[in-house]
């Protein structure tokens, strides 16, 4: 998780160290895909589905509680987990290429047909997004509504 795209600004990459992005962005020996900030920010998960749907003493329960009272937040975590067990469901890739990152943390795209790194791309709606991500986080392995 890291980065805007296609060009852009995001705290994974220029907090606290962007030059250690940078490193790692350009050295980095096998295959890459970037789940961009503009991916989890528009998928709001833990509303009043959440709130009803599980067990007061449930650490999920608890946190979006605690954090703020199931009015919803963004989900850069959740996004990039359920890319990672149905990758071909929810996001397109990107053309393949390589981020480029600026001294000061903001990144751009250069794709190249030889690069071994892509970002996700919307291709489900996020609140269709978000009702799977909280069907799963109460245990539910379909989004029933």
């Amino acid at each position: 998780m890291g980065g805007q795209f296609p060009v852009g600004k995001e705290a994974n990459f220029y907090r606290p160290d962007p030059e250690s992005t940078q490193i790692t962005v350009e050295q980095w020996p096998g295959r890459v895909i970037y789940s961009g900030w503009e991916i989890g920010n528009e998928v709001i998960t833990g509303g009043e589905y959440l709130k009803k749907s599980l067990k007061p003493d449930s650490p999920v329960y608890m946190g979006y509680q605690l954090y703020n009272d199931f009015s919803g937040r963004q989900s850069w975590d959740q996004s990039v987990l359920l890319y990672l067990i149905s990758p071909d469901s929810y996001w397109e890739l990107s053309p393949k290429g390589m981020a480029i990152v600026h001294d000061d943390g903001s990144n751009a795209w250069k794709t190249d047909k030889n690069g071994q790194q892509q970002y996700l791309m919307a291709k489900t709606p996020p609140t269709e997004v978000a009702k799977i991500i909280d069907a799963l986080m109460v245990g539910h392995y379909r989004a029933d509504f």
